[in-house]
């Protein structure tokens, strides 16, 4: 049955503030939803991460959708704060058997419905590249 505490998801929302920080430019929104989702959502950012999209928000995202969506520094990025939301976490569902059985699920967007992406360029972010070393 999936499930995450408040403590789990205390300890990824401070790994993804010290990955990528606030002084760079970032700004997320990270919590828990009954207990059983982590919600993450990328609020603003150095990195134009809607690139080449005609919208100012996005919806969910899993592993998958990022690497047949994305290309370049925007999926380097998304691919690495999907590592640390998902870090810990476990899959041995059979969807042939209709049978799910997962640590937790996790809601992962760029924007939200109420509040837009922002794009902010920041002189400090030297690229994903540094973040990773």
């Amino acid at each position: 049955m999936a499930y995450i505490t408040k403590e789990q998801v205390k300890g990824k929302r401070e790994k993804l503030k010290q990955m990528f920080p606030a002084s760079q430019g970032w700004k997320f929104s990270i919590k828990t939803q009954h207990y059983t989702t982590i919600v993450v959502a990328i609020l603003k950012a150095p990195v134009n991460l809607l690139e080449g999209k005609d919208v100012k928000y996005k919806d969910v995202y899993n592993q998958y959708r990022i690497d047949s969506e994305f290309k370049g520094e925007t999926k380097e990025v998304l691919t690495e704060m999907y590592k640390i939301i998902n870090d810990g976490n476990y899959n041995n569902s059979d969807t042939y058997t209709d049978y799910f059985d997962v640590g937790f699920y996790v809601s992962f967007s760029i924007g939200v419905w109420d509040k837009d992406f922002v794009f902010e360029p920041n002189k400090k972010y030297k690229g994903v590249k540094q973040i990773l070393i």
